[in-house]
């Protein structure tokens, strides 16, 4: 069986903006599911499937990924990405990088060259940030855009909005609160309106196929960052993780989304996976565990969040099917979400949302997709 989730971030998601979002989801599953039939020799990895997933999320407007991404304090794009495959556990990421239309296929780039022995003897790198990053891609001919490109009409007015809030209240000496600046979106949203108040945060997707599995993320970060600022989404172990070795018959591929920083201290997405490794026949409170140590570390401020979409595959016994479930769990007001698969499972999206209260809660719930 082949299968591709994707996400749009968790945080707040408002109605408005619920239909396009939804659409940019299933647009990319089905770029993925595409890819995915044609991996019936083993000749197209899910690697390749997320990549291509996550370039229709970075190429839709409505999305914090590429075109259209929050901007900087400075009002520029600098964009985030990385990509793991599962087997060989390789792993590519961009960190701040400006001009480049697609930042996963960088980040996927990085990973493939990772692969191969360099002259000399060097190093591969697994990870490239801002300048550096930009003139690799150009060596490799990908796709380099003028960083105007990038921006939306919404991206601009969003950021003018923030900037002249944030001018006032350092004019007036109040103390800035950064929760009503982040995707993490909770009750401080007091006085916004549902058409202003859209923010989403790092898209991912995760994916499996007779290969292995593969997990990536790619992100434009928060609104008014600090020029230079690399969040999660670029990071080992904290944006995204696979594992799937040969031979074992337990893999686990991860996208995370939320707060970086938070994010990236606790290597969230690696911790999930190796909690849920670690414990197959109770996935459910190895999650539920999980994120609440997560939550429990920032219980002082409600502004941090995380959201996971969490794949797994368990095989009933070689040589035979095996047992496929799709988890989604977030801290957040809400989560955005999307899956196919090639058994029957036309691309579906949801945006999942939390009871309506001043405090979210932990939010899990899992979809079973049987190979056979």
């Amino acid at each position: 069986m082949q299968v591709i989730a994707v996400h749009g971030g968790a945080g707040y998601h408002s109605k408005q903006s619920e239909k396009v979002v939804k659409h940019a989801l299933r647009s990319a599953c089905s770029k993925a599911l595409s890819n995915l039939a044609k991996d019936v020799q083993n000749d197209r990895k899910p690697v390749t499937a997320v990549g291509e997933a996550i370039v229709v999320l970075e190429d839709d407007g409505c999305l914090n990924a590429g075109y259209g991404s929050n901007l900087t304090m400075d009002g520029e794009v600098e964009c985030d990405a990385s990509i793991m495959e599962g087997t060989t556990e390789y792993f590519g990421s961009v960190g701040a990088v400006t001009g480049v239309k697609n930042p996963i296929r960088l980040a996927s780039a990085i990973l493939e060259n990772a692969s191969r022995p360099q002259s000399l003897g060097r190093v591969p790198p697994i990870m490239l940030v801002g300048e550096g990053a930009s003139a690799f891609a150009r060596e490799l001919r990908q796709e380099i855009v003028h960083p105007a490109e990038l921006k939306t009409d919404e991206s601009i007015r969003n950021w003018r909005t923030w900037k002249e809030r944030l001018e006032r209240t350092r004019e007036s000496g109040a103390l800035e609160s950064t929760n009503t600046l982040t995707s993490s979106v909770d009750s401080n949203y007091s006085g916004l309106d549902d058409s202003e108040s859209h923010l989403e945060d790092t898209v991912g997707a995760v994916a499996i196929s007779n290969s292995g599995m593969a997990a990536g993320v790619s992100s434009g970060g928060l609104l008014l960052k600090y020029p230079g600022r690399v969040g999660e989404a670029a990071i080992f172990g904290a944006g995204c993780f696979a594992l799937s070795p040969a031979g074992n018959d337990f893999g686990v591929a991860c996208s995370v989304s939320g707060t970086g920083e938070a994010i990236i201290r606790s290597s969230l997405a690696k911790t999930l996976c190796d909690a849920v490794s670690s414990s197959p026949d109770d996935i459910h409170e190895a999650i539920e565990r999980t994120l609440k140590d997560f939550s429990r570390k920032y219980v002082e401020d409600p502004g941090v969040v995380a959201g996971a979409l969490i794949l797994t595959r368990q095989f009933e016994g070689e040589p035979g099917p095996y047992d496929c479930r799709l988890w989604c769990a977030f801290t957040s007001q809400s989560m955005a979400i999307g899956y196919a698969s090639d058994k029957g499972h036309k691309p579906r999206a949801f945006v999942l949302r939390q009871a309506e209260s001043s405090t979210p809660k932990l939010f899990i719930t899992c979809f079973s997709l049987k190979s056979s």
